[in-house]
């Protein structure tokens, strides 16, 4: 299976910030920058739908539940994006 990039498929989406994150252990400086997001044994605590302690911040795969398989991470990532996408349809439109 190859990836392929379907022209004019692209969309823009207006947010107030994105953070990107491929890692396997929580990035201390953004843990000492938000109190609201806990950890244990070095890893972000979540709910069984990725929800961290801070609202608003999910996570899911290593940085949840150390290192796996990248199936595991894929698993999680399905049922924590439409977590995403059910927390995104409340949010009040400006």
């Amino acid at each position: 299976m190859s990836l392929k990039t379907i022209e004019g498929s692209e969309e823009l989406f207006p947010c107030d910030s994105v953070i990107i994150a491929v890692s396997q252990v929580p990035q201390s400086n953004i843990v000492a920058t938000s109190p609201t997001l806990e950890t244990k044994y070095g890893l972000l605590v979540t709910d069984e739908k990725g929800h961290t302690t801070k609202k608003g911040v999910f996570a899911c795969g290593d940085v949840v539940d150390g290192a796996k398989t990248v199936i595991n991470a894929v698993a999680a990532a399905k049922i924590v994006t439409e977590s995403m996408d059910e927390y995104c349809q409340i949010l009040p439109t400006k």
